[in-house]
């Protein structure tokens, strides 16, 4: 999976069609491609994966689940850019890979804060499989990940039976997500809207 801010580009893991990678990479086009790491191995979870998903928040970039052979993770992994260090912060409600990640900035109620959160959606949840509806809301501040809640209090999904969604800004401020009808097909396009 990659990360873009900029022109620089960081690299986590990812499969040589065989086995997943822990390799950790920078890339930038003045420079090419610079090796920084591996992905540690913490609280017995092997660094090796690919497909888990990555976004950007307050200086730190945010790793969430992958694929690993025949199984997939809940890990939530934490990179510091400038140490190049990794931290195990948490844990999925379930483990996911080929999720798409983005980090929306919000007012806090603490007056003068800004707090982060990073949403996921279309994860798959067993090898092969296909994406779940499911919106996931990771707190930046508690480290927490949950199924989003509506206004009414469910939670928020995407319609069933569609193809790898989108997620992305709306211009009302809204997160947007854009998922293809049928499977992934051509056809119809569906549109969740969730007010962040």
């Amino acid at each position: 999976v990659a990360w873009k801010v900029e022109a620089l580009t960081e690299v986590f893991g990812g499969t040589n069609g065989v086995i997943e990678m822990n390799d950790v990479y920078s890339y930038t086009p003045s420079a090419g491609f610079n090796y920084v790491g591996l992905i540690p191995n913490l609280n017995f979870i092997q660094g090796n994966r690919s497909g888990a998903a990555a976004s950007q928040s307050k200086g730190k970039i945010y790793l969430f689940g992958g694929r690993q052979g025949s199984g997939v993770i809940n890990q939530v992994l934490e990179f510091d850019p400038q140490s190049g260090q990794f931290a195990d912060v948490g844990t999925m409600p379930e483990g996911f890979y080929g999720a798409r990640a983005m980090t929306k900035a919000v007012a806090s109620t603490t007056p003068g804060v800004v707090d982060h959160y990073i949403y996921l959606v279309g994860g798959i949840t067993q090898p092969g499989g296909a994406p779940n509806n499911k919106i996931y809301r990771f707190n930046v501040q508690t480290k927490q990940t949950q199924v989003a809640q509506s206004m009414s209090g469910g939670p928020l999904t995407i319609p069933p039976g569609h193809g790898y969604p989108m997620i992305t800004w709306d211009p009302s401020g809204d997160v947007r997500i854009i998922a293809a009808g049928d499977n992934g097909v051509a056809g119809a396009w569906a549109w969740g809207n969730m007010q962040a």
